[in-house]
């Protein structure tokens, strides 16, 4: 139904009845005019272009489906799109994120690459066999190593060098029962020999002597343990010195492999031969000791003001060690 002038009454003001909304002309947006051959909204191509998302170059081109999303170039006469021109600067990212990123066999290698075979880890408890078996891994190069260090190059002061950071006691407790074994039973066989030299009824009053074997377990091993304890907390209390007390064990008891000889030689009956090879023993072990302490306790400024006087007793108590060994057990008396 029209009116006089052609005009629909039951239709709004600009509305053609073609889809348009049906909001008055006044309230829609202004659209620029749409292109029928045209894959793209030119409203939309131009918004784009003037927030920079996806417009051209200089030629200000415009968008079209014949263009992939990531492509170099850009559309009509520009130098290439916004998203076009972005496609090299994120590949040269991932590329250079894929040089960063390292390789499974890296990977693999680092997870299985052998730990150090010095790190130990104390497992166990302190009174259990679990926590000392680590001090027991070494094999017989270690220990041959480590005792001609003793004997070679006593001057050395390169023992802490040999342990690797790997202190045994398999050694030490070898050598003293070494020792017990050559100082009790050789002990009454050079007092044998000795009072055989003195006449028949001499060797005949002769009798074996079984407290030497009690006697030599305690001097020993308790001289392996009690002196470096002592001289671990007399570094710890008053010298501030952070030193190892199994590394201290070790070093006594490799420095008493010197008597194993010694004490092979002392079964001749000659007294100044085993006066001789005493004071050599003496001196080889004692000379170990000094020059293998001396710079733990100098290595802090509370140790150095008294490394003289320390070193004084402590290689002092060694001689004294190693004169009680002579007189008890190859006595000539």
């Amino acid at each position: 139904m029209m009116s006089g002038d052609g005009h629909n009454p039951f239709m709004l003001d600009g509305d053609t009845g073609f889809g348009d909304p049906l909001v008055p002309a006044a309230a829609a947006p202004p659209q620029p005019p749409r292109d029928p051959y045209s894959n793209t909204n030119a409203y939309e191509t131009s918004k784009a272009t003037g927030m920079g998302l996806m417009g051209g170059g200089a030629g200000g081109g415009s968008y079209s489906d014949d263009k992939p999303l990531l492509g170099g170039d850009g559309g009509g006469g520009g130098s290439g799109s916004g998203v076009g021109s972005s496609a090299s600067p994120l590949g040269a990212d991932l590329g250079d994120l894929s040089g960063t990123v390292p390789s499974a066999a890296a990977a693999s290698a680092a997870t299985t690459e052998a730990p150090d075979k010095s790190a130990k880890k104390k497992t166990g408890w302190i009174f259990s066999a679990a926590y000392y078996q680590q001090y027991f891994d070494v094999d017989t190069d270690d220990v041959v190593r480590r005792i001609g260090n003793v004997m070679i190059n006593p001057a050395g002061g390169s023992f802490a060098e040999s342990l690797s950071s790997n202190p045994d006691l398999y050694g030490p407790f070898w050598i003293c029962a070494t020792l017990i074994f050559l100082d009790a039973m050789g002990g009454n066989y050079a007092s044998y020999l000795s009072q055989a030299q003195s006449g028949v009824e001499a060797a005949e009053a002769w009798n074996f002597d079984v407290k030497k074997v009690s006697i030599s377990v305690a001097m020993f091993y308790g001289y392996v343990t009690a002196i470096p304890v002592g001289i671990y907390f007399i570094l710890r209390c008053f010298a501030a010195v952070n030193t190892s007390l199994v590394g201290l064990v070790c070093t006594y008891g490799y420095a008493l492999s010197v008597y194993v000889p010694v004490s092979v030689l002392c079964i001749i009956p000659l007294e100044w031969l085993r006066w001789t090879v005493f004071l050599l023993g003496m001196a080889v072990s004692a000379t170990f000791i000094f020059t293998n302490l001396q710079p733990v306790v100098g290595s802090s400024p509370k140790g150095s003001m008294f490394v003289t006087p320390f070193l004084g007793c402590v290689v002092g108590t060694h001689v004294l060690f190693g004169v009680l060994l002579k007189l008890f057990f190859f006595q000539s008396f």
